[in-house]
């Protein structure tokens, strides 16, 4: 296994629109030059769209060339950082499922805040985030055994709304399973998109889970209403059923029980936008 040590002065680089020749590298189709893939962490950079992209993909220690991998990427929230959230959320699965983490660095705005381009007019990022995650998966399809059959993608609060575009805009993903993020009202209404499964976690408590207009104008539907929304998309009718209503948790399943795509509510009671720990190991495994 080799250990990944983050560049000197902080645990990645804070990538700005200053800090790269956006005219130069507007939509070049290069990557800088990477090491080889090894188990363990590997630090990684591409071009896209005029911004050096830096991520961290994270192989078993037993990877092999010889068998097909599932991908989780894992985008991090607000002002978040790619190696605090992979630490948090990702790495305690990456060897006792056999999977393959990635784990990308949202680009900072002017005032130094990180995040990801959620919705058309964010006010945190316009890049092209959708095609950088395009982008990278075809990067990683040219340099790893990767089951394509099998992407997911999760996220936390900006990286949670980001699912939803994702799932809106490409079409990479088996699942997405967004964490403290709803679907943006400035987003079209799923229509026509592959019927893949859905994972909603959220706090009760969390305006995220009721929706509605928030921090600086942005407008979200409620958990509920989006899952409503993606099962019209995937099916003629909603039916709601509780599969399990505990002192802390309650799943709500909204597909039928005979689709081969599962969309589900995930609620932790009496939680807010920020998870405790306690909880984010079993809806992780779940």
């Amino acid at each position: 296994m080799v250990d990944w040590k983050p560049p000197a002065g902080d645990s990645f680089n804070v990538i700005r629109p200053s800090m790269v020749s956006i005219a130069a590298e507007k939509n070049k189709e290069i990557h800088l030059q990477n090491p080889s893939f090894q188990p363990g962490v590997n630090y990684i950079k591409l071009y896209h769209d005029g911004y050096v992209r830096e991520m961290l993909v994270e192989l078993p220690n037993n990877y092999s060339p010889d068998i097909k991998y599932p991908v989780i990427f894992g985008f991090h929230g607000s002002s978040g950082k790619m190696d605090v959230y992979s630490n948090r959320f990702l790495k305690p699965f990456v060897n006792s499922y056999e999977i393959i983490t990635v784990t990308p660095q949202g680009i900072s705005n002017s005032v130094g805040q990180t995040g990801w381009n959620g919705f058309p007019n964010h006010s945190i990022s316009n890049t092209d985030d959708v095609g950088f995650v395009q982008k990278t998966l075809r990067y990683l399809e040219n340099k790893l055994s990767i089951d394509t059959k099998k992407v997911y993608a999760t996220g936390f609060s900006s990286g949670g709304i980001f699912c939803h575009r994702l799932a809106l805009e490409s079409d990479i993903f088996a699942a997405i399973a967004p964490v403290a993020g709803s679907l943006s009202t400035r987003l079209p209404v799923p229509k026509n998109r592959p019927r893949i499964s859905i994972l909603q976690i959220n706090g009760e408590n969390d305006p995220q889970y009721k929706g509605g207009v928030q921090h600086r104008g942005e407008a979200f539907h409620s958990a509920e209403k989006a899952m409503e929304l993606w099962t019209k998309n995937h099916q003629r009718s909603v039916t709601k059923k509780i599969l399990s209503d505990k002192r802390s948790i309650k799943i709500t399943k909204y597909s039928s029980d005979n689709s081969n795509y599962e969309i589900l509510s995930y609620l932790i009671k009496g939680e807010g936008h920020r998870i405790s720990d306690n909880h984010i190991s079993p809806f992780c495994r779940y």
